[in-house]
């Protein structure tokens, strides 16, 4: 654990929080309207049926825990975007995500997961369309809308998501 924290801290080289700032204003920018099309984006991920399988069996889709996981999805993206620096509350809800994760896994496999059939539960592939839906997703689906967003916006905001995702 203290493993864990500790290499978490540190900033990878070609990882600058300067080059999140663009990124950072046009979310702002379009603040709800952003959160709106990231509700959707986030929906129509549900639709892999590797994933959805883990997510059934966790037990996150059924009754009002659906509801539940977009608000606690919204509310992470929201943390992550504001304040990804170190130890600020988008680093925090990253960590804190990561041992979810963790612990699904574990769930998954004693209830039989098939990893043959479905692969790893949260697996990299898996993880990695995730971070894709939350930044060139969430770009795709403002464009759609009539949005006009920069391409320094778009590095900027693929940027904040790509240290996210390390």
């Amino acid at each position: 654990c203290a493993h864990y924290l500790r290499v978490t801290q540190e900033v990878p080289a070609w990882s600058n929080p300067q080059d999140w700032t663009l990124g950072r204003r046009m979310f702002e920018r379009y603040g709800v309207l952003t959160m709106l099309v990231g509700v959707n984006v986030l929906v129509e991920s549900y639709s892999g049926g590797k994933d959805n399988a883990v997510l059934m069996m966790s037990g996150r889709l059924g009754d009002k825990r659906a509801m539940r996981r977009l608000a606690e999805t919204s509310k992470f993206v929201l943390d992550v975007v504001t304040d990804l620096a170190s130890g600020g509350t988008g680093h925090e809800s990253i960590l804190a995500v990561r041992l979810l994760h963790a612990r699904v896994r574990q769930l998954c496999r004693r209830r039989g997961h098939d990893v043959e059939a479905r692969d790893e539960p949260i697996n990299q592939e898996a993880m990695a369309g995730t971070l894709m839906l939350f930044s060139c997703g969430i770009i795709r689906a403002l464009e759609r809308m009539g949005v006009d967003i920069t391409p320094k916006e778009k590095e900027s905001y693929h940027n904040l998501w790509r240290h996210a995702g390390w």
